[in-house]
């Protein structure tokens, strides 16, 4: 008998089990206290930033002197030494404007509570795609080891729990065919558009028109929504700070672009995911008949697809390799679980190596896509080679 299928796991197994939980919550509450007693330190004083000046200057939300006055004057005097861009759409800040009526610290306890909220919300709509034939410590550890990467302390105060939410969200709605929510719900993600941006290239190719049409109804919100707040001069500004910041800061991401950026310079990052979208996209277009046989996987394929070809990656956003372990724990328990392991373990030596070996998680990043992708298209051929064998089987009789 299996270890994963055993109703009841030998004491080591939920031994160590009872062990990861003690230490994520140690990490989420060392994380939380950290950011709630040194906001100036995290990237939420960027929102922050921008959320402020939504408000009060709007014609000058990307001017880097009107942030810093911003940051200034909410971090206090040592704000000046954490300058941290707003690089968000308009939208973004509005959604958080009413935070800034508090202190910049009151801001960022709010911001965390809900971060947990929405990694708590995520975590019971994954649960619901488990085979409900697992033994409950089995749906536990593939929750625990998904939705409970050790990255999820650095998530809180950053959107990546609620992109989270969102794409748990969007596979709940592609399952139960609401394919325009499911499209509404994938643009929320255009908060950070880099880290699914090939989920929706991948709806075309399977055919899922309206999750398409959803999708593209969200993002124009985003936009109009951009340039009635802010004005077109601002959001050309946009582009422009987005674009500098991602590009010069390829070699400190932690994917695969990351590597390429760290050999040759960030040019070769830029230029490496260029080559990796056109290479994925020719890829799905191959084996697109797979895809549409499951869309689910075909959305979570996405989103691995876009982690390991985007040129901005922070050690954070690999939070949202939950929704493609997760798909991929379903056919492959044991391989989806190692992965989430090899991810953490990265993590933790990082933290000991103080960085120094953080563009390995691009091999769990690429590996968790080539698995996962390598799951769908073999359970696509399986029926047809079975088919063939019986064929064969009644031709002799």
């Amino acid at each position: 008998m299996s270890v994963l299928t055993r109703a009841r796991p030998r004491p080591l197994v939920l031994l160590l089990l009872a062990a990861y939980v003690v230490l994520l919550l140690s990490s989420l509450g060392g994380e939380m206290t950290r950011e709630i007693r040194a906001p100036q330190a995290t990237d939420f004083i960027s929102f922050f930033t921008g959320a402020r000046l939504v408000q009060t200057d709007p014609s000058c939300l990307y001017c880097e002197h009107a942030q810093r006055a911003v940051q200034l004057q909410a971090a206090g005097p040592i704000g000046h030494n954490f300058f941290n861009a707003f690089v968000n759409l308009p939208l973004a800040g509005w959604v958080l404007s009413p935070l800034t009526r508090l202190s910049l610290n009151q801001a960022t306890l709010v911001f965390d509570i809900a971060s947990l909220f929405a990694l708590l919300g995520a975590t019971v709509l994954l649960s619901r795609r488990l085979p409900a034939s697992w033994p409950r410590w089995l749906r536990a550890a593939m929750l625990t080891a998904t939705a409970g990467l050790l990255c999820t302390a650095d998530a809180i105060a950053q959107w990546d729990t609620f992109m989270l939410l969102a794409l748990a969200g969007t596979l709940v709605a592609l399952e139960a065919e609401a394919d325009l929510a499911a499209g509404l719900l994938l643009a929320a993600c255009v908060v950070k558009p880099q880290l699914v941006w090939l989920v929706v290239p991948a709806l075309m190719v399977i055919g899922r028109w309206r999750v398409v049409g959803g999708a593209a109804l969200g993002g124009a919100v985003w936009l109009v929504s951009g340039v009635v707040l802010v004005g077109p001069a601002q959001m050309v500004e946009w582009v422009r700070l987005a674009l500098h910041t991602d590009v010069g800061q390829t070699s400190a991401q932690v994917g695969p672009a990351g590597l390429a950026a760290l050999a040759a310079g960030n040019g070769a990052g830029i230029v490496f995911s260029v080559a990796a979208v056109i290479a994925l996209l020719v890829l799905g277009w191959r084996f697109r008949d797979a895809l549409r046989r499951d869309p689910v996987a075909a959305v979570a394929i996405a989103i691995a697809a876009s982690l390991a070809s985007t040129p901005h990656l922070w050690i954070h956003d690999l939070l949202l390799l939950a929704v493609p372990l997760a798909v991929w724990g379903v056919r492959r328990p044991g391989a989806a679980l190692a992965a989430a392991g090899a991810v953490d373990f990265l993590y933790l030596a990082d933290m000991v190596s103080a960085n120094t070996l953080i563009h390995l998680e691009a091999l769990v990043v690429v590996a968790v896509l080539a698995g996962l992708g390598q799951s769908v298209i073999s359970g696509q051929r399986r029926p047809r080679s079975q088919m063939a064998t019986l064929e064969a089987v009644t031709a002799r009789r």
